[in-house]
């Protein structure tokens, strides 16, 4: 991807301007550094996030493009049709040029995979079908696979419209290329996104936007593709985005840290394979590669250099709020 031949632009929320400091983005600044903006909208069936419609109508009078989203909830069938509508009711009234997304990573609970299923496809018809616009899904490849789609219990209808993908905003931080949602890829193949967040790790700061640190994304295809699909003009910005580089870049390394239910995690020879040793609280671990898919929510198979009996590399079951990286 190249700033000279992609679109890129950060995804901004109440989280990033604090009104109550008098706080506020700098649209002539932001142009200068990114291409559109997505905005978030709503949350749950009556939330609207409190900077919506600042920075929803401040991008337009900037002529920055704008896409909004809706975090949504798993609370039931009717609550997923009432969470659409109050999503196209808040943002109707200027709801920009960018495809309308629904974000889902929220929590699932104890519901049944038919179910996690029905609701998240109710309330994508039921928003195209009150809007009369076609909704993009917001995900990661983790949280989908481990609660929508997966190798073991299949894919599941909503990536296909018509025999298209329906347009994915992935989330896949500090990749070459992102990795894409079980059931888009095994349909579609690995370049059936629309939009790439690549990294949190965004500086706002020259950019206008208060925030050091906002999420960044770039646009699948070229300044041409994106004014002629959602009816645009813009050009390349004059400035490179600012961009921490991503942790551990060098030395590829797991310290263990943090642990739920425990002080160590079990190491094997292979994902779900007999225990061969543990890792424990303050270890560190070099790391080869990941391995497999993100089948359990939240949790990564990491394979690491060496193991308890020194006779072959292991891997740790390693889940993203038990441990963290390290260079």
């Amino acid at each position: 991807m190249s700033v000279s031949e992609n679109p890129r632009g950060a995804d901004l929320s109440r989280w990033n301007v604090e009104v109550d400091r008098g706080e506020q983005v700098d649209w002539d600044d932001y142009k200068q550094y990114y291409s559109f903006v997505f905005i978030k909208a709503t949350e749950s069936q009556t939330y609207i996030d409190p900077l919506f419609h600042t920075l929803n109508d401040g991008a337009a009078a900037a002529g920055v493009p704008r896409g909004m989203y809706h975090f949504y909830r798993f609370y039931s069938s009717a609550s997923s049709r009432n969470q659409a509508h109050h999503f196209w009711d808040t943002i109707k009234y200027n709801p920009g040029e960018i495809t309308p997304w629904g974000d889902f990573e929220a929590p699932t609970g104890s519901l049944k995979l038919t179910t996690r299923r029905a609701w998240s496809e109710q309330f994508l018809t039921s928003f195209q079908n009150t809007s009369g616009k076609l909704p993009g899904v917001y995900t990661s490849p983790g949280w989908w696979n481990s609660s929508i789609a997966n190798p073991v219990v299949g894919s599941s209808d909503i990536p296909d419209v018509g025999g298209e993908p329906r347009p994915l905003w992935v989330a896949n931080w500090f990749a070459d290329l992102p990795s894409l949602p079980y059931d888009w890829r095994a349909r579609f193949g690995s370049n059936a996104w629309k939009f790439w967040q690549y990294t949190n790790k965004g500086d706002g700061t020259p950019a206008g936007v208060p925030d050091s640190t906002i999420d960044l994304n770039w646009y699948s295809g070229t300044y041409q593709d994106f004014n002629d699909e959602f009816g645009t003009s813009i050009n390349p910005p004059p400035e490179e985005p600012i961009i921490e580089p991503p942790p551990d870049q060098g030395a590829k390394v797991i310290e263990i840290a943090y642990l739920q239910g425990g002080n160590h995690l079990n190491i094997r020879k292979r994902p779900w394979g007999h225990i061969k040793g543990k890792t424990w609280n303050g270890e560190r671990w070099p790391v080869v590669g990941v391995v497999g898919f993100n089948l359990n929510q939240e949790k990564f198979w990491y394979k690491i250099a060496g193991s308890p009996d020194e006779e072959t590399e292991a891997d740790a079951l390693v889940a993203s709020w038990y441990a963290k990286k390290a260079s």
